[in-house]
């Protein structure tokens, strides 16, 4: 088999066809520029190849120009499809490097280290194959070559190098006593899965009564025939291949036909405008059109329009278009010289039946019925397309296929790709039967898997990055039903290339899919090709297109608006008119940001629709402001004359304040409370003191605070983790590192670890020698925690890596990932232990039981799971919520599982069995994260309510929650900004962050055993339960007052404070006095006696003390925006408890 001019894809055809012992190429290998030998005529090089000049071959690329294929693509090509090839010889240039990378497909490879004439190139090839012919070894002919160069006087005879396979032995290769395989080099007569043609016309058969039928019809007058049959069941290869290639004969009865197709797509007027070759942006003027289609031919002639899939009229076509055409339509039904036949699923005669197309009375329909083929004409099908090259159909075979074929829908095109497979396979002239079993997977038979079979092999071919362009294609030419089943979808070629995507790779993946016979490639009537689904069969038959349309359909839909969108601002001149709205751009924006978008890919003119839209709002925004800047600045002069009045007012009672807050600082200074004097001191300032004295007071209580330096880095930082030992701290941000730091001084201890993108969490080993990191960039890593270096490769997923964590005894690490799995990895080699844990939604966080025998993994797919940690496998039934799952996370003994989900609620399950343990833990929005108390009697939830809780873990009863201020989402701090966290040997530490700030609150250490338990919405903070004296603190709009200092009782804790934020008295033998800052000034609360053993209960909201029960007369107090009143006393009776006031 001798092919010419060959383009790359010719030498994969040729492989997987004609199955070859010898390869030989003749032509250019790739090299520097060529200077020309006039005497010779042919090309010299003047310069071996670089190591930068690109080698391979050259071959015919498109439109006739060459094309540069390299080494390792043709050694791809080799191991994929070559196995049975046991010699090549690359007679060109600089072939030697190509020789050396089929090396390892090939059992012998001949190349040229240099340039070769074209003599020498002769002289080689007749002394080669002379040799193989007299049943010489390959290493003896190829030295019988060399030979034949020297015989005759030519230079460069030892540019020619025969490279072996390792281990294996030219000498010992004798081709000429290969057997021949007996094949005889025919084409394969069956079309697979594309329908027929009219070029097939010869291998067509099993349909001659309806063939006869149409012809009839039309040669009755009939000018409107309906073609209507399921899906695969031949209709469009009945007419292309049988109807019209005989009316092309011109049959009896029938004059010449003027033969236009068409496929009405999503443009169908268009098309029909174009094959009826009717002016651009003109009225479609039927019966002009006809009759110019008919001019200088026969008398007699007519037009015969035929419209392949009308179905698409109606699932693709827009109304506008849809409402053009079928005008069209009812304008040529009206020519006499005009004939159209129409081929339609039959699903669709409903949707025909509510068209225009439909005649009033149905009898006048004229209707050609396509069934499946069975029986007699189904054998024909099969046996003579073959007997017409000469080959033969086991009889066992063909009754078996044709009672495979009663038990499977759409049977034309599985049976036809079946045919194709079997043809390949065969070892004679003859398709058997034991070739079919082969096909079959033990369950299903050959027919059935035949198709899946050559698109799934054809998929393995591609790269990850190639198999995305292959299911982008593929979904754009899916037609999504509403209601009906999908169809298939007829493009362009340009609107299935998305933006940024690699063209050569493009290109590839398209050519060979369509050599596959997975697609098909035809040119419209203006040039430009439309590419399709070989057969819609494909939907259904095909697993993997079925599970990818399941899971994309609701994805690209939205990139189908989009693309729409873009196309009508296109149409508008790509202006203000059409661009989208602020609600559509916001939603195209999020949409961007997802996977979904990656994978599906966007065309440029979508990019530009959103960069335009965007614009336009920006500067609508500025036009806005730009208005109410300047009806602001009319009512500015107006403002002015009452500020002014008002500031004079203001900044007189500032200054008394200022002075008195002076005044209490230094008093506390005297008194050696530094700590507290500070608030005092910040208020003085803010309301505008700032005298030398009050300089000095900074300067003497600063130098007796201690001060703790910020772990800085230059963007936001996401978790912070101390070491298992206290000593050191671990931080994940979006400078796209982490850092280990020390506790005590807030000094980096390693340099910087580097990913490529924001760091989501950081977390040390439990020995501590170690850190694990996870990353936007797709990887987590594993480093070491005293200098900072990694210790292992990347441990890589295909979407960011959302969390990271050590096993309990450090030998493990596990990743969850928004590539819907997670992952247990060894964390000293990097490489996986198992197998990936699959979500079908992105896996949230994974974590370990604590005896490391199971992982837990929480997931968008509304599901946690327990899974083996050894073997990947899972334990339990899946962790079932109705929305996401963003958390979940084991007891301390490993026996139960909490989750935490987006359906408001967490839950409490047993490790073991996967069933519920508790009743759900209700919250009024989602829940975000869950754990369990050290003890595993308690679990504490977060919620997306404002609130904390804390629940019994037994019998999901609600042990106390703590609600944060409305509006507050910072997770670990109340309104007032103050965040608690706890250092190593029971110091705590406060710090809080006001807007553009950050402060930090000193460190104080608490009572054994004592637990403080928050803080009012003011801010106070409550005392603790210690014998000595605890002045408590509280934060009231930006600045921090004291309470004065008050001894409790032994054992007794205060329970909090008002909003007005006045302290309540404690159980006492003394009369003392508490004061508090009110909103403008200090007012003063009486003292007052409790009885032995009296809780104060609380006071209202207006800041008014409740009575005691006591013998004496007692004074009610209450504080009012900054006044002091004296309410009078009154005598209660015994054992009288008030039970409160009014505001």
């Amino acid at each position: 088999m001798t092919r010419w001019a060959a383009e790359p894809l010719d030498l994969l055809r040729e492989l997987r066809e004609l199955k070859p012992t010898i390869v030989h190429f003749s032509g250019h290998g790739a090299r520097p520029a060529a200077t020309t030998d006039r005497a010779q005529g042919r090309d010299l090089v003047a310069a071996a190849p670089s190591a930068d000049e690109p080698s391979g071959m050259i071959f015919d690329g498109a439109n006739g120009r060459s094309q540069l294929v390299t080494p390792e693509a043709i050694a791809r090509t080799f191991g994929a499809v070559g196995t049975q090839v046991r010699l090549v010889v690359l007679n060109a240039c600089y072939s030697a490097p190509i020789a050396k990378a089929l090396r390892g497909h090939v059992d012998c490879v001949v190349g040229m280290s240099g340039a070769i004439h074209d003599d020498v190139a002769r002289s080689f090839a007749i002394g080669f194959y002379g040799g193989l012919g007299e049943q010489e070894s390959v290493a003896a002919a190829f030295e019988q070559a060399k030979a034949a160069i020297h015989l005759n006087g030519l230079p460069d005879a030892d540019h020619p190098q025969l490279q072996a396979r390792d281990g294996f032995d030219a000498a010992g290769l004798i081709l000429a006593k290969v057997a021949p395989s007996g094949l005889v080099a025919a084409p394969c007569p069956y079309p697979g899965m594309r329908p027929f043609a009219a070029a097939d016309a010869g291998s067509f058969h099993g349909r001659e009564a309806e063939i006869a039928e149409l012809i009839g019809r039309l040669r009755a007058g009939q000018r409107e025939i309906f073609v209507i049959g399921p899906s695969g069941s031949g209709k469009s290869s009945l007419v292309a291949a049988g109807v019209l290639p005989r009316l092309a004969r011109t049959p009896s009865g029938l004059g010449p036909f003027v033969l236009r197709e068409l496929r009405p797509g999503d443009q169908p007027f268009s098309r029909l405008c174009q094959v009826l070759d009717a002016p651009p942006g003109q009225p479609l003027a039927t019966a002009e059109r006809v009759a110019a289609l008919l001019a200088y031919r026969t008398p007699g002639a007519s037009a015969l329009i035929v419209v392949d899939q009308l179905e698409e009229l109606f699932t693709q076509a827009s109304p506008g278009e849809r409402a053009a055409f079928l005008d069209a339509l009812g304008a040529l039904r009206a020519e006499p010289s005009c004939a159209i036949i129409f081929t339609l699923r039959a699903d669709f005669s409903g949707a025909l039946m509510e068209s225009p197309l439909w005649p009033e009375r149905p009898t006048q329909l004229s209707r050609v019925d396509v069934t499946p083929l069975r029986g007699t004409a189904l054998r024909e099908a099969i046996t003579a397309p073959a007997e017409g090259v000469g080959m033969t159909v086991e009889p066992e075979l063909i009754e078996r296929l044709v009672a495979d074929a009663a038990a499977e829908p759409g049977i034309l095109p599985l049976l036809q790709e079946t045919l194709v497979q079997l043809w390949d396979a065969r070892s004679d002239q003859t398709l058997t039967l034991a070739d079919y079993h082969a096909l079959g997977d033990g369950v299903r038979s050959g027919l059935a898997v035949a198709l899946a079979r050559r698109a799934d092999a054809t998929l393995q071919r591609f790269t990850a990055a190639q198999a995305d362009i292959a299911r982008r294609i593929l979904l754009r030419l899916i037609s999504f039903g509403e209601g009906r089943s999908d169809t298939r979808r007829q493009q362009p070629r340009t609107q299935l290339c998305a933006a940024g995507e690699n063209a050569a790779d493009f290109a590839l993946v398209l050519q060979t899919m369509v050599d596959a016979r997975l697609l098909t490639v035809d040119d419209d009537i203006a040039g430009e090709p439309r590419v399709d689904l070989a057969h819609e069969i494909m939907i259904s038959a095909w697993p993997k297109l079925a599970d990818w349309i399941r899971s994309h359909r609701v994805d690209e839909q939205r990139r189908r608006q989009l693309e729409t969108a873009a196309a009508e601002w296109a149409e508008h001149g790509c202006g203000a008119r059409g661009l989208l709205d602020p609600i559509e751009l916001a939603d195209a924006e999020q949409w961007q940001q997802t996977d979904s978008s990656l994978q599906l890919g966007q065309s440029a003119e979508v990019l530009e629709l959103i960069t335009a839209s965007r614009a336009m709002h920006a500067k609508q925004r500025r036009r806005r402001v730009g208005l109410i800047a300047g009806a602001f600045t009319g009512l500015a002069g107006f403002a002015v004359v009452v500020a002014v009045l008002a500031i004079a007012a203001r900044d007189k009672s500032r200054r008394l304040l200022a002075q008195s807050y002076a005044e209490s600082g230094r008093q506390l200074l005297v008194d050696g409370h530094y700590q507290e004097a500070v608030p005092y001191l910040l208020a003085a300032r803010q309301n505008g003191e700032d005298g030398a004295a009050l300089r000095k007071m900074f300067w003497v209580a600063s130098h007796h605070l201690p001060f703790i330096l910020a772990l800085v880095h230059p963007d936001r930082v996401w978790s912070a983790v101390f070491s298992p030992d206290g000593t050191r701290v671990v931080t994940a941000s979006s400078d796209r590192t982490a850092r280990v730091w020390d506790a005590a001084t807030g000094k980096p201890l390693t340099t910087p670890m580097v990913h490529q993108h924001t760091v989501w969490s950081a977390a040390f080993s439990p020995d501590a020698t170690r850190v694990v990191t996870a990353s936007y960039d797709k990887t987590a890593r594993v480093w070491d925690a005293a200098t900072g270096k990694p210790l292992t490769r990347p441990l890589v997923h295909q979407s960011l890596v959302a969390s990271a964590a050590f096993s309990p005894d450090g030998t493990r690490v596990v990743t969850a990932s928004h590539d819907k799995t997670a992952q247990v990895w060894d964390a000293v080699t990097g490489k996986p232990i198992t197998s990936p844990l699959v979500h079908q939604g992105w896996v949230m966080s994974a974590a370990f039981s604590s005896d490391g025998s199971r992982v837990v993994t929480a997931s968008y797919d509304k599901t946690a799971r327990v899974w083996d940690a050894a073997t990947g496998k899972p334990v339990t039934s899946s962790l079932e919520h109705q929305d996401q799952v963003w958390r979940a996370a084991f007891s301390p003994d490993g026996t139960r599982v909490v989750t935490a989900s987006s359906d408001r609620t967490a839950r409490v399950w047993d490790a073991a069995t996967g069933k519920p343990v508790t009743s759900p833990l209700q919250h009024q929005d989602k829940v975000v994260s869950a754990a369990f108390s050290s003890d595993g009697t308690r679990v504490v939830t977060a919620s997306s309510d404002r609130t904390a809780r804390v629940w019994d873990a037994a019998n999901e009863r609600r042990v106390q929650f703590r609600r944060h201020a409305r509006g507050h989402r910072e997770r670990g701090r109340d309104r007032a900004g103050v965040g608690r966290g706890h250092g190593p040997a029971g110091h705590q530490f406060l710090w809080a962050s006001g807007p553009g700030d950050e402060r930090r609150v000193q460190p104080r250490r608490h009572a054994r055993g004592h637990r403080e338990r928050g803080q009012d919405r003011a801010g106070m903070e409550c005392g603790d339960g210690q014998t000595g004296n605890q002045p408590p603190r509280a934060s009231l709009r930006g600045m921090e007052r004291r309470v004065q200092s008050r001894r409790h009782a032994r054992g007794h804790r205060e329970r909090g404070q008002d909003r007005a934020g006045v302290g309540r008295g404690d159980r006492q033998a003394a009369h003392p006095s508490a004061h508090a800052p009110g909103l403008g000034g200090e007012c003063r609360v009486q003292s007052r006696r409790h009885a032995r053993g009296h809780r104060e209960r609380g006071q209202d909201r207006a800041g008014v003390g409740r009575g005691d029960r006591q013998a004496a007369h007692r004074p009610l107090r209450a504080s009012v925006r900054g006044s002091e009143r004296r309410v009078q006393p009154r005598r209660h009776p015994r054992d009288h408890r008030e039970q409160g006031q009014d505001r």
